[in-house]
């Protein structure tokens, strides 16, 4: 089994195995962002594809807090710190949000579209369960 996840514990995988009664397996636990469901098929397919098992349940979840994503640790350097201080050296970037300034500067989205962004993306993350 793949289980892929973001907010959780590393054996979160194994927990939602033994939750619907399958024990005993090996449980690969993967994390990539907005890629993770895409990386669990992809190794699941890897294991069919290499003759490391004839059948893979690729399995995904979450469990997020209401309102926009934050920094989860605090202790330690954001990964994409540097990735975003070289897109401000080679775009001008500032720390606004990031997305907007993508949307103005390389999709040409007019400025006057981006309350109306706001308030949808507001919207959604709203809604995100606890």
């Amino acid at each position: 089994m793949v289980a892929g996840y973001c907010f959780g514990d590393s054996t979160c995988g194994q927990r939602s195995a033994y939750e619907i009664g399958m024990t005993g397996i090996p449980v690969v636990n993967v994390n990539n962002n907005c890629a993770t469901g895409s990386t669990a098929i992809y190794v699941a397919r890897g294991f069919v594809a290499g003759g490391m098992a004839n059948c893979v349940l690729a399995l995904g979840f979450e469990k997020m807090n209401r309102g926009s994503l934050g920094s989860v640790f605090d202790d330690r350097e954001n990964p994409v710190e540097k990735h975003f201080m070289k897109m401000g050296d080679i775009a001008g970037m500032t720390e606004a949000p990031p997305m907007a300034q993508v949307c103005l500067s390389a999709l040409a989205t007019p400025a006057s579209h981006l309350p109306r962004c706001m308030i949808s993306d507001c919207s959604v993350g709203s809604r995100n369960v606890i």
